[in-house]
């Protein structure tokens, strides 16, 4: 028997900063920035449907970004995991159990995050 899992998918109209970006950045700068992200991701990840779970999950986004060459490792979601705290009881492995993200070129900026529970 096949057991359901639940998968959430929304878009986010842009692509965080990177790394480099953010590390230069005023700390005030960097704290109104990082809330904007929060709140966004929150909303956005409100209106697709998403609860609070209770089950741990996998999340992957796609970054769609203009560049040809983007360091990924410069883009690590930290933005959109604390934009999902209010829906994830932690952001530690017990709930996060695999991310991933990759790039794809693309003329507009965007990311689509996919979230699913993982069932044992």
């Amino acid at each position: 028997m096949d057991k359901k899992t639940t998968k959430w998918i929304f878009e986010i109209p842009d692509v965080h900063p990177s790394l480099n970006i953010w590390t230069n950045m005023h700390w005030t700068k960097k704290s109104v920035l990082k809330k904007e992200w929060e709140h966004m991701v929150w909303a956005l990840a409100k209106e697709a449907g998403m609860k609070k779970i209770d089950k741990p999950v996998w999340i992957f986004i796609t970054y769609h970004h203009p560049r040809r060459t983007v360091d990924l490792d410069n883009y690590t979601p930290k933005f959109i995991l604390d934009g999902l705290k209010s829906f994830v009881p932690d952001d530690n492995i017990q709930w996060i159990q695999k991310i991933g993200w990759e790039f794809i070129q693309s003329k507009k900026k965007k990311s689509i995050v996919e979230i699913q529970e993982i069932v044992p």
